[in-house]
């Protein structure tokens, strides 16, 4: 059975690719079609206009963040990709 999205996916990508006009940002930008709140449960984050950065490695949640990404974030995440 097809989702009842499926029939205006290629609709809600390209106004995806229109919203974002950095190349670069839209190059790392992936539109996932599923139901947000249980990703959501299951990431623990509380409100789906949360940022929170995830780096899944095998399946698994390698590290996560919360928040706007700062240096800080950033410096974390970069460590947490080099022990992968």
């Amino acid at each position: 059975m097809r989702p009842a999205w499926s029939p205006v996916r290629g609709w809600i990508d390209g106004g995806m690719t229109q919203a974002i006009s950095d190349l670069a940002i839209r190059e790392h930008t992936l539109t996932a079609y599923t139901d947000v709140r249980a990703v959501c449960r299951a990431l623990g984050v509380v409100g789906v206009g949360r940022v929170v950065p995830v780096l899944v490695a095998g399946g698994r949640v390698r590290w996560q963040g919360a928040g706007p990404v700062d240096d800080a974030q950033l410096a974390k995440l970069l460590a947490a990709r080099a022990v992968l």
